[in-house]
């Protein structure tokens, strides 16, 4: 090797260190910071879409819709548990043109979020393109750096239905069910079934199910009109000292329910309605009480066809 050769080895070595330096240096200065600080403060979640837009509001430790109707506390947790999560860091791109290019920019972007505290807005974060599944471009009001964040779009879903905790009409303590002349009433351990007002004794087991049909009641989505039918089912539920009142009907072709203490009607599974709509009081009764009772029918009957005895 030249002498000339080795100077200008030596010389593209020196250059590839000083660039390996600085690169490392650069990277160092890049701190990972909560992209949204003050999310803990935020009293009001607004969700914004090509769809529409959506207010979520914390009343004491629980959310709720505009509507006043609660909010499914699990999925406002795993939201916030991702948003807790987003960090600054090495951005994707820092630019006005990129942002247009992500669809993160302040006159185009997918979805929007703002949270605020009263009237104050905290933050605002805009939502674009998708660039893997689970992962979507994020960037914050007034930073031009643009991000990858680990969000799931129907996360942020700007639709009542979405967020709507469905569980809302269950009583999971079930004391007294009733229905026209027939009624089922916890006594101890065991339940006691009315049937046209005579009493009989009910099968643990359907008294159970009955009872399971309203502990597991999930509703699909708020109505969004209340029927015109008057032809109405009343179901009264006891539940922890405290009386309610379902009603269930079908509106062109939909299975609705409203129970007394919230206004608005809801529109639910056939399957559901059908169980509530039509119980089935006869195959409640023990099946023993029951099977004793057709004998005594009978009994009755093949005495009433006898002819009367003579002297």
């Amino acid at each position: 090797m030249t002498p000339l050769m080795r100077n200008l080895t030596v010389l593209l070595i020196v250059q590839l260190l000083l660039a390996l330096w600085l690169f490392s240096s650069s990277n160092n200065d890049i701190v990972s910071e909560p992209l949204l600080p003050k999310l803990t403060q935020a009293d009001s979640l607004v969700l914004s879409s090509k769809d529409g837009e959506l207010t979520l509001t914390k009343q004491g430790d629980n959310w709720q819709l505009a509507n006043g109707l609660p909010v499914s506390q699990g999925k406002l947790d795993s939201l916030l548990r991702d948003l807790t999560a987003l960090k600054s860091g090495w951005p994707v791109a820092q630019s006005s043109e990129a942002q247009g290019r992500f669809s993160v920019a302040d006159d185009k972007f997918e979805q929007k979020l703002v949270l605020m505290q009263g009237e104050k807005v905290l933050h605002t974060l805009y939502l674009g393109d998708s660039p893997a599944f689970r992962q979507l471009y994020v960037r914050t009001d007034g930073d031009e750096a643009i991000y990858k964040a680990a969000l799931n779009r129907f996360e942020l879903s700007a639709e009542e239905s979405a967020w709507l905790d469905k569980q809302l009409l269950r009583l999971p303590v079930v004391e007294r069910i009733a229905q026209g002349a027939n009624s089922l009433s916890r006594q101890g351990d065991n339940w006691q079934l009315s049937l046209n007002g005579e009493s009989h004794t009910a099968d643990s087991a359907a008294a159970r199910d009955l009872v399971a049909k309203l502990s597991s009641l999930s509703v699909l989505k708020r109505a969004e009109k209340a029927p015109l039918s008057s032809d109405i089912t009343e179901l009264n539920v006891r539940s922890s000292a405290r009386d309610y009142q379902y009603q269930l009907v079908k509106q062109d072709d939909t299975a609705l329910i409203r129970r007394n203490d919230i206004e608005h009607w809801f529109e639910l599974s056939q399957s559901q309605f059908d169980q509530l709509q039509a119980i089935d009081w006869l195959a409640l009764q023990r099946s023993d009480e029951a099977q004793g009772d057709k004998l005594s029918e009978v009994a009755a009957s093949e005495q009433s066809d006898q002819p009367p005895s003579s002297d």
